[in-house]
């Protein structure tokens, strides 16, 4: 299953996509992470479970959560 999780992030610093490669690297999940202008796109593909427990990690350990415009899944 792949799910795409759009953030629309104005800052160009890398943060947000290093600390996705980092996290998705964490669960062993095959990611792809592009980005047009300030919409930073994220490509997981995994089992049910994984994705479902990276998702729910994702969303609780994503402190800077306010500074996002916009994020859908």
């Amino acid at each position: 299953m792949i799910l795409a999780f759009n953030f629309n992030y104005v800052s160009k610093n890398g943060v947000l996509e290093s600390l996705l490669k980092e996290i998705a690297v964490d669960f062993d999940i095959t990611h792809k992470i592009l980005r047009k202008d300030s919409i930073v796109t994220l490509y997981v593909d995994a089992d049910e479970s994984r994705l479902g427990a990276f998702a729910d990690y994702l969303s609780a350990s994503t402190s800077f959560i306010h500074f996002f415009l916009n994020l859908q899944v």
